[in-house]
């Protein structure tokens, strides 16, 4: 790495147990040393990025993982060797911690001068940012007790709160959308891992002597290291004085979003995970199957833009295939309004062959003589799909489908997408069951009867499918009114 810039580290622990002090800093370079910051633990960026530290490394539980940016004094002259040592800290009885040396940084110096005066590194200041949250990561720490559903886990060598790993049990049954508070303890230095869910620190974090400033309330982790609350021993810390250690309770924070069906909790210690110590909860009124991504809640997040599928713009008046919906993701290019999501059979993912990465179901078309190559299927009340299109001329057009359904309505809006508001209203076309009409093995043309004046340039139709079950789509029309 350059010197008086920042460089980018990511690391990550494979390892039997114990923390684990990554060092970046030798003895320094004429009394220089480096600076470090800290962006992310167990792949969540901190709330508040990057956090500068004092401390001389990089705490690593076993199974953790961390990201930091490094850089070193561009007083630095020449190339200087920096070790990177492993502090590995076993149980509190040990007294010193294992040094191993894990490689080389090699750090050069730069001076690359500008026109205007100064350095490259002049500029490199790392911006102070704020990463918007996505609902699952929303803060925790403001919710009141009674809003909590509080518990406290055990975990030792007797298994979770006393109890070895039974396949067959659940050791707790909760609903979608709690939020937990947990307290964790043990007897023994250990650590916990829940499958699905992160966790939020929301008070006692249990910071050892040789990483002070490590762990924060508010931070989210996803291997939380417990412990012990009965062995307070003497330590030798970095300078070689002796500390007293007594960690206080790891209280943690997590919310149940979208996921319905079993959730592990599991110590990955190696000296005791084999043994069984895990525990299996039951996550009830979530969902469990591959359209789980079709409920997502943005939280501070700006939802993505949306973009016109493949290459671009649709020119009408013209035919649009049902499956080139918008891309963007869900509440974008597609969305159910109704909260809830359209049923995915178990062999969704082998039949679908384009839009793999939405929860919309795209199928080789049975309608291949007026229609394109594909069909959109399995469409019910609640969802909708929205389409970018480019008028040539300003004029006025009707909208049409072909659609199959033993009963259908669906309503179209133009550059409005509030399916659940009249907002934005153009049309409604619908297929009823009167007469044979209406059957699910036949497609029909079925043309809106309203016409609408629509101006040139680009537009957004939305296609709300507000009665129905099981309906499929083989073309959508922008046709001239006249």
């Amino acid at each position: 790495m350059k010197a008086g810039y920042w460089t980018r580290v990511r690391t990550a622990v494979h390892a039997i147990s114990g923390d684990f002090l990554v060092n970046f800093f030798g003895d320094g370079n004429n009394g220089h040393r480096c600076n470090i910051g800290v962006l992310a633990k167990d792949g969540v960026y901190l709330d508040r990025i990057p956090r500068t530290l004092s401390s001389p490394g990089i705490l690593v539980s076993d199974s953790g993982r961390v990201d930091v940016v490094i850089k070193c004094p561009e007083e630095w002259v020449g190339d200087y060797a920096l070790p990177i040592t492993l502090l590995k800290y076993p149980e509190p009885n040990d007294a010193k911690p294992i040094s191993q040396r894990i490689g080389t940084l090699v750090v050069s110096s730069t001076t690359i001068a500008h026109a205007g005066g100064g350095h490259d590194a002049d500029i490199l200041e790392l911006p102070v940012w704020k990463p918007c949250r996505p609902f699952y990561l929303a803060d925790l720490t403001k919710f009141l007790t009674d809003q909590l559903d509080t518990d406290i886990i055990m975990v030792n060598e007797m298994g979770i709160n006393g109890e070895l790993y039974d396949p067959e049990k659940y050791q707790r049954h909760l609903r979608e959308g709690q939020v937990l508070q947990w307290s964790l303890e043990s007897n023994m230095n250990t650590n916990l891992h829940v499958n699905t869910n992160k966790m939020q620190i929301v008070s006692g974090p249990s910071n050892p002597y040789y990483a002070p400033e490590w762990d924060q309330v508010g931070d989210w982790i996803d291997m939380a290291r417990i412990r012990s609350m009965t062995q307070s021993s003497d330590h030798l810390d970095n300078s070689g004085s002796m500390h007293l250690q007594s960690d206080p309770n790891l209280v943690v924070r997590l919310v149940l979003d979208r996921w319905g069906g079993g959730m592990e909790i599991q110590s990955q210690n190696y000296f005791i995970a084999d043994s069984g110590v895990k525990a299996q909860y039951l996550i009830e009124g979530g969902q469990s199957t591959v359209s789980a991504i079709a409920v997502l809640r943005y939280g501070t997040c700006i939802p993505p833009s949306p973009r016109p599928f493949g290459r671009g713009e649709f020119p009408a008046p013209g035919v649009l295939e049902p499956a080139n919906f918008d891309e963007g993701g869900i509440h974008v290019g597609y969305g159910y309004y109704n909260g809830t999501n359209a049923d995915v059979s178990g062999d969704f993912l082998l039949t679908q062959k384009v839009r793999q990465e939405t929860a919309v179901h795209v199928h080789d078309s049975a309608d291949v003589q007026h229609g394109g190559a594909y069909e959109v299927v399995g469409l019910s009340a609640g969802d909708w799909l929205a389409y970018s299109f480019k008028i040539n001329t300003t004029d006025t057009y009707k909208f049409g489908v072909r659609m199959r359904s033993s009963f259908g309505m669906l309503t179209i809006k133009l550059d409005l997408g509030d399916c659940a508001s009249r907002e934005g209203f153009v049309d409604e076309i619908q297929q009823l069951e009167f007469g044979g009409r209406g059957t699910k093995e036949d497609y029909q043309s079925l043309i809106g009867l309203r016409k609408v004046e629509i101006p040139a340039g680009m537009h957004r139709l939305f296609l709300c499918v507000s009665i129905g079950d099981d309906i499929s789509l083989s073309t959508i029309s922008i046709l001239n009114a006249a």
